[in-house]
């Protein structure tokens, strides 16, 4: 008996089709994950706990996840925290004393 496999995919299922040459075909939908396309980067420097806001191209969600890369390190950072979502922009505040140290961040929107 040969074994078979299929997956495709529609909007936001993925459908798994299995079976045997003998065309026994249990099929079974689950949730496919999530596309992400709005993708945006910039850079921006670290403020320490009062934070520090960054103004981003209004994405019209909140539903989105933000990734924060240091630089350099020139002082004793901490740790950083992604705050305050909103669709035009997000806080990143940081633990540490240090107020000098850039960061890119990246930004990634998920489409529902």
């Amino acid at each position: 008996m040969i074994n078979t496999k299929q997956i495709s995919r529609s909007m936001n299922y993925a459908t798994i089709t299995e079976g045997n040459i003998d065309n026994t075909v249990i099929g079974r939908s689950v949730p496919a994950p999530a596309a992400f396309s709005n993708f945006q980067r910039g850079t921006s420097t670290f403020n320490g706990s009062n934070g520090i806001t960054v103004s981003i191209n209004d994405i019209g969600t909140t539903d989105y996840q933000v990734t924060i890369l240091p630089l350099s390190c020139s002082g004793f950072i901490g740790e950083i925290s992604v705050e305050s979502k909103a669709a035009n922009s997000f806080i990143v505040k940081n633990s540490g004393s240090d107020i000098t140290t850039q960061f890119d961040w990246i930004l990634n929107a998920a489409i529902v």
